[in-house]
């Protein structure tokens, strides 16, 4: 692990440009850019879409080897394919984006971990099923360049701020997640994890209709206020 952070430090390093961070951080800052429309909605997407896929994921070995009867090795295996699909997803997310759009690329990320929930309800009982955990990798990771990008859209001149905000709010809601999937194992199994997962990625769709909503009403408030010059 030390070795691979290494080499990950040293290519960051290398390839990586250098992205302005804006002015630093305050108080104020702080208010302005929970107050700008949208931001809240969209950072809640994010909470509660890290929440949805935690509720599988954070308790993988133990869902893997109830659900489907997994031994240590295929569970190893299983998170192997599970990281290189979403490597995939992640490296897709770029040109996906740049042709539907970051608003719907976020929303075809969510359809798609639903679908993935949704296969897991009922995929069989046998090793075979472990393809259908692997499956939603690349939409869970298909979500983040996007989501970031909006975010910096809404408040331009605070980009290390409110990607800050989207961070906390991705780790909480992994925790989240983790929490309402160890709660329910062992008293339900592994068998209805998934429909819970569904239910909290519900309230993230809910949260991401909302944001692209607010962004449109302050973009068309915005054009509305702006004043038309004719010479």
């Amino acid at each position: 692990m030390a070795v691979l952070s290494a080499i990950a430090f040293v290519t960051v390093f290398v390839f990586v440009p250098e992205i302005p961070t804006g002015e630093p951080p305050t108080v104020q800052a702080y208010r302005g850019a929970l107050r700008t429309p949208a931001t809240v909605a969209t950072v809640s997407t994010t909470l509660l879409f890290m929440a949805a896929q935690f509720t599988v994921y954070g308790i993988a070995g133990a869902y893997l080897k109830d659900r489907f009867d997994a031994s240590s090795g295929l569970i190893s295996v299983t998170l192997l394919a599970f990281g290189v699909i979403g490597v995939a997803g992640n490296a897709s997310a770029p040109r996906i984006a740049e042709r539907l759009g970051g608003e719907r690329t976020v929303g075809l990320a969510v359809i798609g971990l639903a679908l993935g929930f949704a296969l897991l309800l009922v995929a069989p009982h046998s090793t075979a099923g472990l393809v259908f955990f692997a499956f939603w990798a690349f939409f869970s990771q298909l979500y983040q360049a996007p989501q970031q990008a909006r975010l910096v859209e809404l408040v331009p001149l605070q980009p290390g701020l409110i990607l800050a905000l989207n961070a906390a709010a991705l780790y909480l809601g992994m925790s989240l997640g983790s929490f309402i999937g160890s709660s329910l194992l062992p008293g339900v199994g592994a068998g209805p994890i998934p429909a819970a997962a569904l239910g909290v990625l519900v309230l993230a769709a809910l949260a991401h209709l909302l944001s692209v909503r607010q962004a449109s009403a302050a973009k068309v408030a915005e054009q509305s206020a702006t004043p038309v010059h004719i010479s």
